[in-house]
């Protein structure tokens, strides 16, 4: 692989996954704002929606979308609703995300190594065959049978990453959210690498982090310049 220099300016957290890559077999892959940009596509929908100015970083939780609405006026049962059927679980609006800088640098570095790598959501089990078309779009080297995906008749969908993480006996699970982080570390024994990681988690979930098994992933393009020297630097 191209990490094999393993240089020395290589962030820590960059080094732990580098050395897990070749003893790990399966890798469980968060998709959204993992692998696809799904706030990005959130705030843009929602601005030209309202006429406001909204910016990812807004979004601190998952409930955001549905404050900014009750903000707009709607009851707090209609905001509810409407953060799932227009934005959150919108097909359109999931299919406009954007991958993350690195997604294929990672995905495609993986596959060159023959690990098996598995796109992993709790998305609503309607959204099965919009998820399959959005991965054979974007990441059509990641076979198809590999999308795990919650079925009809699951409602557990906190839970879901975790029973599938500990039922695939993943080696490594890339996830963004970090209470998502916590039921798989709770059900599976896998590291977990929260990306992107923010120093505000150290506060906001310490419980989580502290967890020797978490790795503390700055952003998925650092990782993706490790694994391919021809990505274009931004720093």
């Amino acid at each position: 692989m191209s990490h094999e220099t393993d240089p020395t300016d290589t962030h820590p957290e960059v080094k732990r996954i580098l050395r897990l890559i070749p003893v790990v077999d399966k890798f469980g892959l968060d998709i959204d704002d993992f692998l696809f940009n799904l706030r990005l596509a959130v705030t843009r929908k929602y601005n030209s929606d309202h006429g406001t100015q909204y910016t990812p970083g807004h979004i601190t939780e998952y409930n955001s979308v549905r404050n900014w609405l009750i903000a707009q006026g709607y009851s707090f049962e209609e905001a509810d609703t409407m953060q799932n059927s227009n934005y959150w679980d919108n097909p359109d609006v999931l299919m406009s995300a954007p991958l993350i800088r690195g997604a294929r640098e990672l995905t495609l570095a993986l596959r060159r190594e023959k690990k098996n790598i598995y796109p992993t959501t709790s998305r609503d089990p309607q959204l099965n065959e919009m998820t399959r078309r959005q991965l054979r779009l974007y990441l059509g080297w990641i076979p198809e049978e590999n999308l795990r995906i919650r079925l009809d008749g699951d409602p557990d969908k906190h839970g879901f990453k975790g029973r599938t993480a500990e039922e695939e006996e993943f080696g490594v699970f890339f996830e963004n959210y970090p209470p998502h982080a916590g039921e798989i570390l709770l059900q599976a024994d896998t590291h977990v690498a929260i990306c992107p990681y923010y120093p505000s988690y150290e506060l906001e979930y310490p419980e989580v982090v502290s967890n020797p098994r978490v790795i503390k992933l700055p952003s998925l393009g650092m990782l993706a310049e490790a694994l391919d020297p021809f990505m274009p630097r931004l720093h």
